[in-house]
């Protein structure tokens, strides 16, 4: 019973690290999490793209806790678009 405990713990933390590094740019970035059975890269990344409208997405995860549980946690950010400038003249 106390890993169970652990294991939930562990859980909670990993998705409120997710969401806190989420929401930490400078401009609120749109998140939204759903459920889905099985949870993999692709499918969550199709579900972002095709359902959700993400253009592109940062995606997340997180298994079913405790493991009996039938749906996954897919996560979708929208992804920041990062230029790099050239320090040379």
């Amino acid at each position: 019973m106390a890993l169970l405990k652990m294991d939930t713990r562990a859980l909670c933390l990993a998705v409120f690290v997710f969401m806190a590094m989420a929401f930490s740019s400078c401009h609120a970035a749109r998140v939204e999490c759903h459920q889905i059975s099985p949870c993999s890269t692709v499918i969550c990344g199709e579900q972002c793209t095709e359902v959700l409208g993400f253009k592109n997405p940062e995606i997340l995860c997180i298994p079913a806790n405790p493991p009996s549980e039938y749906y996954d946690t897919c996560c979708c950010r929208e992804r920041e678009n990062v230029t790099r400038t050239s320090l040379s003249k």
